[in-house]
């Protein structure tokens, strides 16, 4: 199973696949490279239970996402919001950052990362891995929120959600690209929230 060409554009991923029964063009509406992973997982188990690559395809473009799962969410001033706050652990935790990333920003990239929760006693090297991980791929800001978050050795850390408001509303800038992510007992969906009452909804 092989990706032969992959273009992203517009938020959507076109995709060329081989596999040992031919070749499909896929439309996808994302652009997370790990999504696209998952995908070319779902053909080779497709096609090894005997379905058709190009039925496969054709369905491809009737995908959806999950809520709170990458969602992109768009204000004035052209800010985005990667709203994947359902859950996060060291690998997809990892992953969204690697996508925030790829994402064209006219400002800046900021992580606002709360608490990976039920990591057991190293839960602490963990976070600490992932602040290091953020801060070595250029990420430009790392915002912390809960009580282990303060182990990303974050920029700013508070202790809830509700903390993480103000600071977070008053540092946005035009053109900024802002990941909201942490495990689902954070909460973080919250913030996305208020922030998009405050600056209201932008184009796209």
């Amino acid at each position: 199973m092989l990706a032969l060409e992959t273009k992203v554009a517009e938020g959507r991923t076109r995709m060329r696949v081989g596999t040992p029964d031919g070749e499909a063009e896929l439309d996808l509406p994302f652009t997370e490279a790990y999504n696209v992973q998952n995908v070319l997982c779902a053909i080779a188990i497709g096609t090894a239970a005997g379905a058709q690559v190009a039925d496969m395809a054709d369905r491809a473009g009737d995908i959806r996402l999950s809520r709170l799962r990458g969602e992109l969410v768009r204000l004035s001033g052209d800010v985005v919001i990667v709203n994947d706050c359902y859950n996060a652990n060291p690998i997809s935790m990892r992953a969204a950052l690697d996508h925030l990333m790829t994402l064209e920003a006219p400002g800046r990239r900021i992580a606002v990362l709360g608490d990976m929760r039920e990591l057991g006693p190293d839960s602490a090297a963990y976070h600490r891995e992932i602040g290091a991980h953020a801060r070595a791929i250029g990420v430009d800001a790392v915002v912390g929120v809960g009580p282990d978050a303060r182990d990303y050795a974050p920029d700013v850390h508070v202790p809830n959600v509700d903390a993480a408001i103000e600071p977070v509303a008053e540092m946005l800038l035009s053109g900024d690209r802002l990941l909201v992510k942490g495990s689902r007992g954070v909460a973080l969906e919250r913030l996305t929230v208020d922030l998009a009452q405050r600056r209201g909804e932008g184009d796209g």
